[in-house]
């Protein structure tokens, strides 16, 4: 493997205490053989193997823009809770994880300046895997969190769909504050509206808006017994919440999974997202919000895209 290391300018804002690179600055390559491959180490490890063999999967990465930090979050025991004999026993209960690894264990080096993360939280998860959904290709489903981090609400914020209160599904929020990682709620706040059972996944999240509020898009189905899909969003919603927020529809027309051909698998489950336009200034984070998902409106899944302003 060829490591590359990279340089980039900087800009001091008032508002920040720390550095931060400018948006849009060419990142400068400076190749040289070594990395893991050769050197037999990983940069920086955020989690170990688990002595039963269960599998961590599904790493999702935020970034705290005032201080450096880096969160990460992850499922633990994915697959291997139907699969694995060892990992369905014990205590081996399906979670999702996020770290805290402060900027100055992240050098510009072969290894990492810390051998791991600072902190470590989780969140129990009622595992949406084992599911068969009509339409979708891939099998098993996943719970991976996707995160955000709130300097306004001092929160760091994980998104999930979980089956706790319906066997096909909600998308539920935990924040945690932001450093320390101690949970801000007693219990998930769930962000989806209940609709007759049906069926709820992959949330999508990637950053706060400027009021550093929550901008979350999930696909979406009626009942158990129907592939028609859409995508809903729960808009400007506080990492703070506890009840759950009002939704709207992103799409205009629904999807028929059963009647799409696909020559791919996954045929539409990985493929959306959810992010707020960037800005050159602090902090960085622009006044529309752009979703992004598969649709097989045509019959065949293409790439949609839907723009609003952010709540």
């Amino acid at each position: 493997m060829v490591k590359k290391s990279f340089r980039c300018g900087f800009l001091k804002p008032n508002s920040l205490p720390n550095p931060v690179c400018k948006h849009g600055t060419k990142l400068v390559n400076q190749p040289g053989f070594g990395g893991h491959l050769f050197a037999g180490k990983p940069y920086f490890r955020v989690a170990g193997p688990n002595g039963r063999g269960c599998e961590n999967e599904g790493a999702y990465p935020a970034l705290n823009l005032k201080n450096g930090s880096v969160y990460v979050g992850w499922e633990f025991n994915w697959a291997t809770n139907i699969f694995s004999f060892a990992c369905v026993t014990g205590k081996t209960k399906t979670r999702d994880f996020i770290t805290n690894t402060p900027r100055h264990c992240l050098t510009l080096s072969n290894v990492a300046a810390c051998a791991r993360p600072a902190r470590r939280s989780g969140v129990r998860v009622i595992s949406l895997d084992s599911a068969f959904v009509p339409g979708y290709n891939r099998f098993p489903l996943s719970d991976f969190p996707r995160l955000a981090v709130s300097n306004r609400s001092r929160t760091v914020s994980m998104v999930w769909n979980d089956t706790r209160a319906h066997p096909n599904g909600d998308v539920y929020m935990q924040s945690f504050r932001l450093g320390s990682l101690t949970k801000v709620h007693r219990r998930p706040t769930r962000l989806d509206r209940a609709h007759g059972g049906g069926l709820t996944m992959f949330p999508a999240l990637r950053v706060s808006n400027r009021n550093g509020r929550l901008d979350v898009a999930w696909y979406s189905r009626a009942s158990g017994g129907t592939s028609l899909t859409s995508v809903k969003a729960a808009i400007g919603v506080s990492p703070l919440a506890t009840a759950t927020p009002r939704n709207i529809t992103i799409t205009n027309k629904s999807s028929n999974w059963l009647q799409n051909n696909s020559d791919i698998v996954p045929n539409f489950g990985d493929y959306i997202d959810a992010v707020v336009s960037t800005t050159g200034r602090w902090p960085f984070v622009g006044r529309t919000l752009y979703i992004a998902w598969a649709d097989g409106r045509i019959g065949d899944p293409q790439p949609f895209e839907a723009r609003m302003r952010a709540g």
